[in-house]
Protein backbone atom coordinates (compact mmCIF):
# COMPACT_ATOMS: atom_id res chain seq x y z
CA UNK A 1 0.00 0.00 0.00
CA UNK A 2 1.11 3.70 -0.43
CA UNK A 3 0.96 6.28 1.39
CA UNK A 4 0.39 9.16 -1.34
CA UNK A 5 1.37 12.09 0.89
CA UNK A 6 5.09 10.82 1.84
CA UNK A 7 4.72 9.61 -1.87
CA UNK A 8 4.36 13.61 -2.90
CA UNK A 9 6.72 15.20 -0.33
CA UNK A 10 9.38 12.28 -1.67
CA UNK A 11 8.88 13.51 -4.87
CA UNK A 12 8.93 16.99 -4.16
CA UNK A 13 12.25 16.55 -1.96
CA UNK A 14 13.81 14.38 -5.18
CA UNK A 15 13.60 17.13 -7.62
CA UNK A 16 14.01 20.42 -5.43
CA UNK A 17 17.68 20.84 -6.90
CA UNK A 18 15.72 21.39 -10.17
CA UNK A 19 13.53 24.15 -8.94
CA UNK A 20 16.69 25.79 -6.61
CA UNK A 21 18.45 26.06 -10.38
CA UNK A 22 15.17 27.83 -11.83
CA UNK A 23 15.25 30.28 -8.82
CA UNK A 24 11.44 28.75 -8.35
CA UNK A 25 9.77 27.39 -5.43
CA UNK A 26 7.45 24.50 -4.74
CA UNK A 27 3.94 24.74 -2.41
CA UNK A 28 2.24 21.31 -1.20
CA UNK A 29 -0.48 21.34 -0.19
CA UNK A 30 -1.82 17.84 1.58
CA UNK A 31 -4.06 16.65 3.91
CA UNK A 32 -3.06 15.55 7.53
CA UNK A 33 -3.85 11.77 6.25
CA UNK A 34 -4.50 10.26 3.18
CA UNK A 35 -6.30 6.51 2.78
CA UNK A 36 -3.53 4.18 1.27
CA UNK A 37 -3.71 2.94 -2.26
CA UNK A 38 -3.02 -0.07 -3.57
CA UNK A 39 -0.67 0.33 -6.24
CA UNK A 40 3.34 0.37 -7.43
CA UNK A 41 5.25 2.73 -5.31
CA UNK A 42 7.80 3.06 -7.98
CA UNK A 43 5.64 3.60 -11.09
CA UNK A 44 3.80 6.24 -8.95
CA UNK A 45 6.66 8.14 -7.67
CA UNK A 46 7.78 8.49 -11.78
CA UNK A 47 4.26 9.67 -12.09
CA UNK A 48 5.38 12.50 -9.68
CA UNK A 49 8.79 13.08 -11.04
CA UNK A 50 7.84 13.59 -14.05
CA UNK A 51 4.88 15.68 -13.66
CA UNK A 52 7.51 17.98 -11.67
CA UNK A 53 10.26 17.86 -13.61
CA UNK A 54 8.40 19.19 -16.69
CA UNK A 55 6.96 22.02 -14.58
CA UNK A 56 10.36 23.19 -13.44
CA UNK A 57 11.00 23.45 -17.03
CA UNK A 58 8.56 25.64 -17.96
CA UNK A 59 7.79 27.83 -14.90
CA UNK A 60 9.69 31.67 -15.52
CA UNK A 61 13.15 31.81 -14.22
CA UNK A 62 13.66 33.37 -10.91
CA UNK A 63 9.69 33.67 -10.35
CA UNK A 64 8.66 30.01 -10.87
CA UNK A 65 6.29 28.41 -8.70
CA UNK A 66 4.32 24.71 -8.65
CA UNK A 67 1.33 24.17 -6.30
CA UNK A 68 0.78 20.56 -5.43
CA UNK A 69 -2.64 19.78 -4.05
CA UNK A 70 -3.67 15.72 -2.87
CA UNK A 71 -7.18 15.63 -1.97
CA UNK A 72 -9.66 12.85 -2.08
CA UNK A 73 -12.70 12.95 -3.22
CA UNK A 74 -15.65 10.52 -4.34
CA UNK A 75 -13.55 7.46 -4.12
CA UNK A 76 -10.23 8.60 -5.37
CA UNK A 77 -7.68 10.35 -4.65
CA UNK A 78 -7.02 13.27 -7.20
CA UNK A 79 -3.09 15.09 -7.27
CA UNK A 80 -3.17 18.26 -9.30
CA UNK A 81 0.67 19.94 -10.00
CA UNK A 82 0.11 23.47 -11.25
CA UNK A 83 2.61 25.73 -12.53
CA UNK A 84 2.99 29.15 -13.29
CA UNK A 85 4.61 29.11 -16.98
CA UNK A 86 2.85 30.30 -19.95
CA UNK A 87 0.46 27.12 -20.13
CA UNK A 88 -0.50 25.53 -23.63
CA UNK A 89 -2.54 25.99 -26.30
CA UNK A 90 -5.62 23.91 -26.50
CA UNK A 91 -4.51 22.84 -30.17
CA UNK A 92 -1.55 21.72 -28.76
CA UNK A 93 -2.86 19.80 -25.56
CA UNK A 94 -3.81 16.58 -26.73
CA UNK A 95 -0.54 16.12 -28.24
CA UNK A 96 1.56 16.46 -25.18
CA UNK A 97 0.27 12.52 -24.41
CA UNK A 98 1.20 11.54 -27.85
CA UNK A 99 4.49 9.33 -27.91
CA UNK A 100 7.51 11.25 -29.11
CA UNK A 101 5.18 14.63 -29.52
CA UNK A 102 5.84 17.69 -27.90
CA UNK A 103 3.89 20.77 -27.41
CA UNK A 104 4.65 24.09 -28.10
CA UNK A 105 6.44 26.24 -30.21
CA UNK A 106 10.00 24.01 -31.20
CA UNK A 107 12.40 27.14 -30.86
CA UNK A 108 11.71 27.79 -27.41
CA UNK A 109 10.71 24.54 -25.55
CA UNK A 110 13.19 22.73 -23.29
CA UNK A 111 14.71 19.33 -24.54
CA UNK A 112 13.00 15.69 -23.68
CA UNK A 113 12.37 13.00 -25.41
CA UNK A 114 8.22 13.43 -25.36
CA UNK A 115 7.80 10.10 -23.63
CA UNK A 116 7.42 11.55 -20.40
CA UNK A 117 3.71 11.99 -20.44
CA UNK A 118 2.60 9.32 -22.84
CA UNK A 119 4.28 6.70 -20.19
CA UNK A 120 2.97 9.00 -17.25
CA UNK A 121 -0.63 7.91 -18.10
CA UNK A 122 0.09 4.57 -18.93
CA UNK A 123 1.37 4.47 -15.40
CA UNK A 124 -1.90 5.96 -14.26
CA UNK A 125 -4.54 3.96 -16.48
CA UNK A 126 -2.55 0.67 -15.23
CA UNK A 127 -3.99 1.26 -11.87
CA UNK A 128 -7.36 1.91 -12.78
CA UNK A 129 -6.98 6.22 -13.08
CA UNK A 130 -6.73 8.79 -15.72
CA UNK A 131 -4.27 11.84 -15.91
CA UNK A 132 -5.49 14.62 -17.78
CA UNK A 133 -4.23 18.27 -18.52
CA UNK A 134 -6.56 21.80 -18.32
CA UNK A 135 -4.55 24.53 -19.30
CA UNK A 136 -5.55 28.34 -20.21
CA UNK A 137 -2.81 29.82 -22.25
CA UNK A 138 -0.54 32.38 -19.79
CA UNK A 139 -1.94 30.46 -16.59
CA UNK A 140 0.23 27.35 -16.42
CA UNK A 141 -0.14 24.16 -17.31
CA UNK A 142 -2.30 22.31 -14.72
CA UNK A 143 -1.72 18.08 -14.90
CA UNK A 144 -3.90 16.23 -12.64
CA UNK A 145 -4.20 12.80 -12.24
CA UNK A 146 -6.85 10.87 -10.23
CA UNK A 147 -6.80 7.18 -8.79
CA UNK A 148 -9.41 4.81 -7.14
CA UNK A 149 -9.26 4.02 -2.99
CA UNK A 150 -10.66 0.83 -3.88
CA UNK A 151 -7.98 -2.04 -4.07
CA UNK A 152 -7.74 -3.00 -8.03
CA UNK A 153 -7.46 -6.64 -8.33
CA UNK A 154 -5.87 -8.50 -11.33
CA UNK A 155 -5.68 -12.42 -10.79
CA UNK A 156 -4.08 -14.84 -12.82
CA UNK A 157 -5.37 -17.56 -11.36
CA UNK A 158 -7.86 -17.61 -7.75
CA UNK A 159 -4.59 -18.35 -5.50
CA UNK A 160 -2.30 -16.45 -7.02
CA UNK A 161 -3.14 -12.23 -7.30
CA UNK A 162 -0.93 -10.21 -9.05
CA UNK A 163 0.10 -6.79 -9.52
CA UNK A 164 -0.50 -5.30 -13.39
CA UNK A 165 2.64 -5.26 -15.31
CA UNK A 166 3.80 -2.53 -17.59
CA UNK A 167 5.40 -3.23 -21.18
CA UNK A 168 9.12 -4.13 -21.36
CA UNK A 169 10.04 -0.96 -22.90
CA UNK A 170 8.11 1.29 -19.66
CA UNK A 171 9.61 -0.67 -17.54
CA UNK A 172 12.81 0.21 -18.68
CA UNK A 173 12.26 3.63 -19.07
CA UNK A 174 11.19 4.23 -15.28
CA UNK A 175 14.58 2.72 -14.07
CA UNK A 176 16.27 5.09 -16.44
CA UNK A 177 14.51 8.08 -15.10
CA UNK A 178 14.61 6.98 -11.34
CA UNK A 179 18.29 6.09 -12.04
CA UNK A 180 18.70 10.12 -13.09
CA UNK A 181 16.85 11.39 -10.14
CA UNK A 182 18.43 9.13 -7.75
CA UNK A 183 21.98 10.42 -8.74
CA UNK A 184 20.88 14.13 -9.20
CA UNK A 185 19.62 13.47 -5.19
CA UNK A 186 23.63 12.00 -4.90
CA UNK A 187 25.12 14.69 -6.44
CA UNK A 188 23.48 17.43 -3.57
CA UNK A 189 24.30 15.60 -0.78
CA UNK A 190 27.64 17.10 0.53
CA UNK A 191 30.88 15.42 1.04
CA UNK A 192 33.59 15.62 3.76
CA UNK A 193 37.08 16.30 2.29
CA UNK A 194 39.03 15.74 5.33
Amino acid sequence: DIDLCELVRHSADATLQLFRDRGAEVHLHLPESAPSLRADHDRLLQVMLNLLSNAAKFVPKGSGRVDVTLRCEGGSARVDVKDNGPGIEPAQQPVVFEKFRQGGDERSRPQGTGLGLPISRQIVETFGGRLWLESVPGDGAPFSFALPLAPRVVASSPREPTRPRAPRALRLHLRLHLRRARAANLSMIPTSTG
